[in-house]
């Protein structure tokens, strides 16, 4: 096994994070005087020339530009107009993009290289993958995997014994009307304790807008008919089954939170419940949840551990209401209905053809359904995450590049301390607090040290249904046991071969998956422009995340905290205004036809976007304190410019209008205007480019945050 994770002060293969001032001190001192070269061979100094043309810059930057385009006008375009010129949207996908379309690519070259290496030593993840691809024992076996789920639900007497059954049910994975799982919680961050979100339905934001509802109802109908049809259902059955699950679903919607609403329950009053009052309370809902998994409803004092937590208390309510005002009959048909729409994909080649007919091709866009083999890749990938994640980093990942990242994310760190040590808009009491938090954030790289592999589990390269089920039973099995356990921070908790990153508030940790540290995004090769323009920036993006208008609320240990002045605060929230009408400024087009689509949302990106202008501006402070110590082969201009390339081409994509119109509800930006938002905001940028004052991409006004 490679190193998976990198400590923060040594490399051993474990995380051994202490989060002591005097440690992280070395953050608020003279960025140089802890620097290290992390980048570049000192091989490419020895022949270092300069070169102030952006045209003398590398050739794989350089294909990608569109010269005829004014970058001080549309930098997106100047980076990435090229590229688009020559992208071609496959007919099976809904995007393309320069990054983690790429980077998935690459991974599942390394993903069946694994199956083709160890053909005789899959294990596991084979028997899945096998399990998958076998279309002609999925034909034979028809409804058969689904038989007792039916009868359980046909035989269910009362709503409370129906709901039982839908409770057994989400332990494979059918989604039921309520999620809780074990995780660490604000009001004590130190253990795991059982947490209760809602379960949201198949189209959730199109049921929240009429427009979006009007134009796919009748298409969605179709499509429920169509797999009743499929699962025995008769047409009278059908005519009478399609409405009562619609109304239900957008009942259900109309009570949900949508995009906007999940932000702010992010820092919402946090509630918590005994047991036994879960079950007085929301007996239907949660009370049934509890009594499928064998937790004591009946003692009105349990233990220290037998406690519920919730945000969104609404949505609890009034779903419980839903429930109680619901007939048997009804019920029964909207469980069924989430079993077979659940199952779809996973039956017979009808079965995902009808499920893809409306959610690949007409929702997403796509032209051609993916072959089954893609198809079961990507099952796999995602079921079967931590026994793929062990070959994927063994693969990908070496000393090297651990030490290298860590690096890097430290070099993140520190320009984020400059950031906050000259933010004259803090008080010293939040300016202390602030530096506190950041101290002790902790950062995890490429993968789990020791992957949770489940040695009770067992499969069958003939089952591959109840092979899904089994995986999800032990998945959720192992988290439950969690329950009042102490939290481990140091768990990497995210799948390595997935091209992304992630921040968790409540634990106060950043993590970056062996999956995106490789090329577009990072490469030891690149020049210090190009890392710190594309890897660094999401770095920076993760760290600045802490300090959002969601994570904010949270302290160093992961705690729901008041540290902030109301002065400071305020000043937050001014500034954070501005990102917010900024972003809502922004018109968006069609990529095929330039046809109005709509508008961003500045609200519901509002975190992303906080997070993409601090990020761009920590990653250019710290690539430029880098150049102290190791200069450039590139002149300054060329070399300021050569970052901001790097930056803007690793979010060069093309999208259908479904997929831009589906952007509209999403928390992130099209990235178009993501990375114009950003520039827009960043004087390095305007300089480095020499924009006129008031061209487009350098306003006068500028939303400036975290500088």
């Amino acid at each position: 096994m490679g190193i998976r994770l990198v400590a923060l002060n040594d490399l051993h293969a474990c995380v051994v994070f202490a989060p002591m001032v005097d440690i992280f001190g070395q953050l608020h001192f003279p960025f140089r005087s802890t620097m290290v070269k992390v980048l570049i061979s000192l091989s490419v100094f020895a022949a270092a020339a300069t070169a102030g043309s952006v045209t003398e810059l590398p050739q794989s930057v350089t294909k990608l530009i569109d010269y005829s385009i004014n970058p001080c006008d549309d930098f997106y375009q100047y980076a990435c107009g090229e590229w688009h010129k020559n992208a071609v949207l496959p007919p099976d996908i809904h995007r393309i993009d320069t990054s983690s379309n790429k980077l998935d690519i690459q991974n599942e070259v390394v993903l069946m290289k694994i199956f083709s290496d160890n053909k005789t030593k899959l294990g596991k993840f084979g028997e899945f993958y096998n399990s998958c691809l076998d279309t002609a024992t999925l034909s034979s076996l028809g409804l058969t995997p689904l038989e007792d789920s039916f009868k359980a639900i046909r035989s269910a007497s009362t709503k409370l014994d129906l709901l039982i059954v839908a409770a057994k049910l989400a332990k494979n994975g059918i989604p039921a009307f309520v999620d809780i799982n074990a995780r660490a919680v604000e009001n004590d961050w130190t253990k795991n304790t059982l947490f209760g979100i809602r379960v949201p339905v198949p189209l959730d934001s199109f049921y929240h807008t009429p427009s979006q509802w009007e134009y796919v109802e009748p298409v969605y109908k179709a499509y429920i008919a169509s797999v009743l049809q499929l699962a025995g259902y008769t047409a009278e059955e059908v005519a009478a089954a399609v409405p009562v699950i619609t109304r239900f679903e957008h009942t259900l919607a109309n009570v949900d939170l949508n995009e906007l609403g999940e932000i702010e329950a992010v820092v919402s009053p946090y509630t918590a419940f005994t047991y036994y009052q879960m079950d007085q309370k929301y007996p239907l809902l949660v009370g049934s949840w509890l009594k499928a998994n064998g937790f004591n409803v009946r003692e009105e004092y349990g233990g220290s551990n037998d406690w519920v937590g919730f945000k969104d208390l609404t949505y609890f309510d009034k779903t419980e209401e839903l429930l109680k005002n619901s007939t048997l009959d009804n019920l029964r048909t909207v469980v069924e209905y989430k079993l077979i729409h659940a199952s779809s994909k996973h039956l017979t080649p009808e079965f995902r053809k009808t499920n893809w007919n409306f959610f690949g091709k007409l929702l997403h866009g796509e032209d051609v359904e993916p072959s089954r083999e893609k198809f079961c890749i990507s099952e796999t990938r995602e079921i079967m995450d931590e026994f793929l994640g062990q070959y994927f980093v063994d693969k990908v990942w070496s000393a090297d590049t651990a030490k290298t990242a860590d690096k890097l994310v430290k070099a993140l760190k520190s320009s984020f301390s400059t950031a906050i040590a000259t933010a004259d808009w803090l008080d010293n009491s939040t300016r202390a607090n602030a530096q506190t938090k950041l101290s002790k954030m902790l950062h995890l790289l490429g993968g789990p040290e020791k992957p949770q592999l489940y040695p009770t589990l067992t499969l069958d390269s003939k089952s591959y249904l109840n092979n899904r089920w089994k995986v999800s039973q032990v998945k959720i099995d192992m988290n439950l046991k969690l329950n009042g356990q102490p939290v481990d921070r140091h768990k990497f908790d995210n799948a390595p071969h997935e091209a992304t990153a992630f921040y968790r508030p409540h634990e106060n940790k950043i993590m970056l998956p062996a999956g995106i540290l490789q090329k577009p995004f990072f490469d030891a090769q690149f020049d210090a422009a190009q890392n710190f323009g594309a890897i660094g920036m999401v770095i920076g993006h993760e760290i600045t995340h802490g300090f959002d208008n969601t994570g904010r609320y949270y302290d160093g240990d992961g705690k729901l905290k008041q540290w902030w002045s109301s002065a400071s605060s305020a000043s937050f929230n001014t500034k954070a205004q501005c990102i917010r009408d900024q972003y809502d400024n922004f018109v968006v087009k069609s990529e095929v036809t330039d046809t109005v689509l709509g508008k961003v949302s500045g609200e519901t990106s509002l975190g992303e976007n906080i997070a993409d202008n601090g990020g761009l501006k920590s990653s250019f402070r710290a690539y430029r304190e880098y150049l102290k110590e190791f200069p450039s082969q590139y002149t300054e201009e060329a070399g300021d410019k050569l970052f901001y390339l790097s930056y803007a081409q690793a979010w060069c994509s093309k999208n259908t209008d479904d997929q831009i119109l589906d952007k509209f509800w999403r928390m992130h930006t099209l990235e178009r205007y993501r990375v114009t938002g950003a520039l827009q905001n960043n004087a390095e940028f305007a300089r480095a480019f020499q924009c006129p004052t008031d061209s487009y991409l350098n306003p006068s006004k500028k939303c400036l945050l975290w500088e």
